[in-house]
């Protein structure tokens, strides 16, 4: 097992917590704006009665989500504050990498456009700087491993 499986584990579990925030706002977006209405097909029978108020089951919907996605963002940050001690030592550029990444949720090409992108030949030699990333990367895994395994409550 590599030294830095926990981290990068660690690290992604937050990455996928941002990934499910941003499908809980995507889904908010949609009941705020849901476009042209789709019939709605049940196969369970309704009775006999007047159906519900679609408004006020609309915006029924609306505030629970909102009340979701908050919390989704406060347990993201709480989550965030206990990996940046292992973040707050690493050089700037390892930083920026791993806050883009995790914090952020930035993809890979996004990351190395930012860092590398006004370079004359970047267009060029895409690929040498997505491996510049890529190292640069590395030796954050590795000085935050080391971090994080001699930090108390951590495997």
């Amino acid at each position: 097992m590599k030294k830095t499986n926990a981290i990068k584990e660690r690290l992604n579990g937050h990455r996928r917590l941002l990934q499910r925030l941003h499908a809980m706002e995507q889904e908010l977006e949609y009941l705020r704006n849901p476009g042209p209405k789709i019939p709605r097909l049940t196969h369970t029978p309704r009775g006999g009665g007047l159906p519900g108020d679609p408004v006020a089951e609309a915006t029924d919907q609306i505030i629970e989500l909102e009340k979701r996605v908050a919390q989704k963002r406060e347990e993201i940050e709480a989550d965030w504050a206990e990996l940046e001690p292992v973040v707050e030592d690493l050089q700037p550029v390892e930083t920026l990498v791993v806050n883009l990444r995790y914090m952020h949720g930035a993809e890979w090409p996004e990351i190395s456009r930012i860092i590398y992108g006004k370079a004359d030949d970047y267009e060029v030699e895409i690929d040498r700087y997505m491996n510049k990333t890529f190292k640069i990367h590395g030796r954050a895994l590795l000085t935050m491993a080391e971090k994080w395994a001699t930090s108390s409550g951590n495997p």
